[in-house]
């Protein structure tokens, strides 16, 4: 397995998505049969509050293009960095899923 900076993202849902749109160098695994899978990539906007001047509250919205793979089967990108956003229950599932592509010295954040 080649070396790789860029981090996985295991889950496609609200928390997977929200990472996945927060680092720019990410790729989004998905079950495979998903139908986003079919554009291997996806644009995502994300609109948060901040507080802003007297006017009030400040609408800001990050827009990102997220890279997406397949989590298993036919994807074979190494994983230096993975974080799981799935539901608990299925963590070790989905982790058995990616755990032949994880290098050897790979980081492993798990969010659920």
């Amino acid at each position: 397995l080649v070396p790789t900076n860029r981090m996985h993202i295991l889950g496609g849902g609200a928390l997977g998505t929200l990472w996945a749109a927060h680092c720019p160098a990410a790729t989004l695994l998905l079950r495979e049969g998903t139908t986003a899978l079919q554009a291997s990539r996806l644009r995502l906007r994300v609109h948060r509050l901040r507080a802003g001047e007297a006017a009030g509250p400040v609408d800001e919205a990050l827009e990102a293009c997220v890279r997406l793979e397949p989590s298993s089967g036919s994807a074979t990108t190494p994983i230096g960095t993975l974080v799981i956003a799935t539901k608990a229950y299925g963590a070790a599932a989905a982790l058995e899923g990616v755990r032949s592509r994880l290098q050897s010295d790979a980081v492993v954040v798990l969010l659920c």
